[in-house]
């Protein structure tokens, strides 16, 4: 009995090896190269209209890039010496909120591209994160 658990065992070891050498494998590597503007900092996703948003900390912006074609479809300018750098995608509303080093979350509708609001936070807001479960944004 002790050779059959052994022998099952094996087996189930080496498939799991198999499976996990064929994955990595087939990694995907570069697909393409999107030129942004100056300092990319953090990107974000729109998986609906499948696009995505990336802070461009030394140039005060965010890039739109649409996923179907790999290219930067809309700058959004953002307020002189903001220096965005966290971003994250609120789906439950369809905003982008950009923590820059201003102090600020600069709030980005999702249909327009524009600015829309402004909240002042703590210094330095360098992460952000959306929980999906209460709807919330933590800078």
């Amino acid at each position: 009995m002790n050779y059959a658990l052994g022998t099952v065992v094996g087996a189930i070891a080496i498939v799991f090896f198999t499976l996990c050498a064929a994955n990595s494998v087939s990694a995907i590597g570069v697909t393409s190269t999107i030129t942004v503007m100056q300092s990319p900092e953090g990107i974000t996703y729109d998986a609906v209209k499948g696009e995505m948003f990336v802070a461009n900390y030394g140039i005060n912006s965010v890039s739109v890039i649409a996923d179907s074609n790999n290219t930067v479809v809309a700058t959004i300018q953002l307020p002189l010496y903001s220096n965005p750098f966290a971003i994250v995608y609120d789906p439950g509303v369809g905003k982008i909120y950009v923590g820059c080093s201003d102090s600020k979350v600069y709030v980005i509708d999702d249909d327009s591209n524009r600015v829309v609001a402004n909240i002042s936070v703590g210094i330095y807001p360098d992460f952000a994160a959306y929980d999906s479960g209460k709807g919330e944004i933590f800078v």
